[in-house]
């Protein structure tokens, strides 16, 4: 039997085989996937297989739960150039692997998309820089794993390993809705949301934010795209982006200079907020790089785009940027990612 465990990642248990065996399962899966006509589904680019094989035949007792995060390792050696696409698992391939393979890492997210249970937004403020007041908050996602929390540093090598861009982007979206609904977003302010680029080019994402529509009236509702994340569906991005902002959301491109692929965005996407990289903000302390920033700076107001300086997190920071012309700041100086409760007269406006 083939199970799914999320994305296009799959995994079967073999009883009575030894690993001899399995690899002769593995490489006749890897023969019937070679010999498969995708071209008639209008799949031009290779498709292949990377297979990884753990084995319990040494006599030991191991847990599935084990063998599967061994299989893991293995089809993760198989996916590295110059490897053969089926490995077998060996202890050598656990110190690289780093945190990919954290047994709590890898249960909280599945437990997070599969059944909701454990997922925390924690929100940073966004405050503008003429008058000192709350613009909105940006919606970052942590997930409680037993009383410990979950940072992104181990949730997205999870998620991006298994491709679980999609699952996550609803999780989050389904969250940021009760916690709009629950009044834990104070009225008058705003609140920002992460999409991936799977998300922003898929077919549904336009249905999945429909339920934003009834909070357009009493909250700025941004949706940021990561600048470092290639959407290489430019005209279904652009598509999509487009309807939302008709729907009356704001745009915003997160990461501006991070990586290769800021202008191109810029000029091919409809956008209304630029949230400018820290690593751009601490150019700003050289000289001759500082007038390269503000140049920037000065040509995307120039378009009628709102700029925003991310990382802020010293009073000098904060002067800077102010001088250079931002018209918003974010960073620790503010305020750091943290929980927000409701007032205590918030009423639900979901029936029971």
């Amino acid at each position: 039997m083939l199970f799914r465990l999320g994305g296009d990642e799959f995994a079967c248990v073999l009883q009575d085989v030894d690993a001899a065996q399995a690899i002769s399962v593995a490489r006749r899966c890897e023969g019937e996937v070679r010999i498969y006509p995708f071209a008639e589904l209008g799949l031009t680019e290779p498709v292949r297989l990377s297979i990884g094989i753990s084995d319990e035949t040494g006599g030991g007792s191991i847990s599935v739960k084990e063998l599967l995060r061994q299989a893991d390792m293995a089809m993760y050696a198989s996916k590295r150039p110059g490897n053969r696409s089926i490995s077998v698992y060996d202890p050598r391939m656990a110190g690289d692997t780093g945190g990919i393979f954290s047994t709590s890492a890898n249960e909280a997210v599945y437990r997070a998309i599969i059944h909701g249970e454990g997922v925390q937004m924690h929100y940073q403020p966004v405050q503008d820089v003429a008058g000192g007041s709350l613009s909105y908050y940006e919606s970052l996602i942590r997930l409680d794993r037993g009383g410990r929390l979950i940072y992104p540093g181990e949730i997205f090598p999870v998620v991006e390993s298994r491709h679980l861009e999609l699952d996550l982007d609803q999780a989050v979206i389904r969250q940021v809705l009760s916690d709009l609904d629950a009044g834990i977003i104070p009225a008058g302010t705003g609140v920002s949301v992460n999409l991936s680029a799977p998300s922003i080019v898929h077919d549904d994402v336009i249905q999945w934010l429909q339920p934003f529509g009834e909070f357009l009236d009493r909250y700025r509702l941004v949706i940021e795209v990561t600048e470092t994340s290639l959407i290489t569906q430019m005209d279904a991005a652009r598509e999509n982006l487009t309807e939302m902002r008709r729907r009356g959301f704001w745009i915003a491109l997160d990461d501006f200079g991070r990586g290769y692929s800021s202008l191109r965005y810029l000029t091919s996407m409809p956008v209304d907020v630029v949230k400018f990289d820290i690593s751009l903000i601490h150019a700003l302390g050289v000289p001759a790089q500082r007038r390269l920033v503000q140049h920037l700076v000065e040509l995307i107001k120039d378009a009628g785009q709102q700029v925003v300086a991310e990382g802020v997190e010293t009073q000098e920071m904060l002067e800077t940027v102010t001088q250079v012309g931002f018209h918003c700041v974010q960073g620790y100086l503010l305020g750091k990612p943290e929980r927000l409760t409701p007032p205590k007269d918030a009423v639900s406006a979901t029936p029971a």
